[in-house]
């Protein structure tokens, strides 16, 4: 009897556990089968007007027409995304109710991280990927290049001298435009910008040498004026809609493909109920005829394969560390 009592005693601590562990999952369950239950904000970490909030914006209304539900979008730019991440990140509840869409490649300057209350991208939960978008290397016509070696030559002869613009420091274009430099051997001069729109006006106007751009942007340039040159697409393979532009691997840079990627996450914590509920509903929306045509006027932009939330996060965390990666090797500072 008294051994019965022990072991009785030592199986009682691992009943109670199990019991806990089952209860959290049949209430995370049941908050599944009834989300949402409010209102279901998507934060935007760029102005209204930006594809990205294009993006959100259509996300939304097929978001709210399925769940007959309020989905708001708000707008919270600020530097390398940190409005925005650091808005969701210090959410009282993690219940998939406040989602974010985060632009990629993005690398949040490490002294500001130390004074948030979260570590990047790890501090959240990938919900859906739902936009890539290849981007165009164009060049200020002062220069006489029209090819990508043209470009490189010139480059390499006048180390430390060409300049670059991008819209802020470890933004998607900064981290592509280092990408690039570091593959094709060229010491080139970052000047951080506000907006795209600042670097494609100072490309225009020849303040700046080059820029990497939507291809869109660059696409309505090249059909109003000759005051830029488009030398190569970011993409793996020719963009359909600009079959005349080259891709930059197939004129010599190997293994360079680089892309924009869009991703809804929700703060680190979420019921995997919950944000597989969400996975499912945001790749529908994406799937939607009225969400391609969002798409369609921004050049070369697509919608990735359907992907579940555990390939989702697998997505993500492969990008930031290229990325990561890039700013050690080549010592990138965000002073």
């Amino acid at each position: 009897m008294k051994l019965l009592s022990k072991l009785t005693q030592l199986a009682r601590p691992v009943l109670v556990a199990t019991s806990l562990v089952t209860c959290f999952a049949a209430s995370a369950w049941a908050q599944a089968q009834d989300f949402p239950t409010k209102s279901v904000t998507i934060v935007v970490p760029y102005a209204a007007g930006t594809p990205v909030d294009l993006f959100a914006r259509s996300i939304a209304d097929q978001l709210r027409e399925r769940w007959k539900q309020a989905v708001i979008v708000d707008n919270r730019p600020g530097v390398a995304q940190i409005v925005a991440s650091n808005y969701v990140a210090r959410q009282q509840t993690a219940d998939g109710h406040t989602l974010m869409i985060s632009v990629m490649p993005n690398v949040i300057p490490p002294a500001l991280l130390q004074k948030q209350n979260f570590s990047g991208n790890t501090d959240f939960a990938a919900v859906a990927h739902v936009c890539e978008l290849p981007m165009a290397l164009a060049v200020s016509s002062k220069h006489n290049v029209n090819s990508l070696k043209e470009f490189v030559d010139l480059a390499r002869a006048n180390p430390g001298r060409l300049t670059y613009g991008s819209s802020g420091v470890g933004s998607p274009s900064h981290m592509m435009h280092e990408d690039l430099s570091s593959a094709a051997g060229i010491k080139v001069v970052h000047v951080p910008y506000k907006t795209t729109g600042n670097v494609m006006s100072d490309l225009l106007g020849g303040q700046i040498d080059f820029a990497i751009l939507a291809l869109g942007h660059v696409s309505q340039q090249l059909e109003t004026g000759n005051r830029l040159k488009a030398l190569g697409v970011t993409a793996s393979h020719r963009v359909p809609e600009y079959p005349n532009i080259p891709t930059i691997e197939e004129q010599g840079v190997k293994g360079f493909s680089a892309y924009v990627n869009y991703f809804i996450l929700a703060r680190k914590g979420t019921p995997a109920p919950i944000v597989q509920k969400l996975n499912e509903a945001i790749n529908a929306a994406t799937a939607t005829p009225a969400y391609a045509s969002t798409l369609k006027p921004i050049g070369g932009a697509k919608v990735p394969s359907p992907k579940s939330a555990e390939e989702v996060a697998k997505a993500l965390q492969a990008q930031e560390s290229v990325y990561q990666r890039l700013v050690t090797e080549k010592n990138i500072t965000f002073d």
